[in-house]
């Protein structure tokens, strides 16, 4: 086994591969919070609309137009404080015999955290 920073090649993959889907399913639940609760508040569409047509035009967006389009860009902030698109961690292998807070967690077995605010 080939080693880089002596992080096991495999180890790597998979922390990438971990990253990789928790982005992409973070991404998709945001995506639809954003247009559930777009397709509920008209008049915050119109407006966003209105805002870019305004200070950008008919040509495409671009980083750069960020500081140009405040209330787009709260509203997407807003969007994603409404949004609780992150219900339950990544599942975790428990390793040996462990009590945390009270929870038994047996060698062999998976761990998976819920996350409330």
């Amino acid at each position: 086994m080939q080693y880089i920073l002596n992080v096991l090649d495999e180890d790597l993959l998979v922390t990438l591969m971990d990253l990789f889907i928790g982005g992409t399913e973070l991404t998709g639940k945001t995506l639809v919070s954003a247009l559930s609760l777009l397709s509920q508040h008209i008049q915050v569409q119109d407006k966003m609309a209105n805002e870019i047509t305004t200070l950008v035009g008919s040509r495409s967006i671009m980083l750069s137009d960020k500081q140009s389009l405040p209330y787009v860009e709260a509203t997407i902030l807003e969007i994603m404080r409404l949004s609780r698109v992150v219900t339950v961690g990544l599942p975790h292998a428990v390793t040996e015999d462990v009590v945390f807070k009270g929870n038994m967690g047996r060698s062999g077995g998976i761990s998976s955290r819920a996350v409330s605010w």
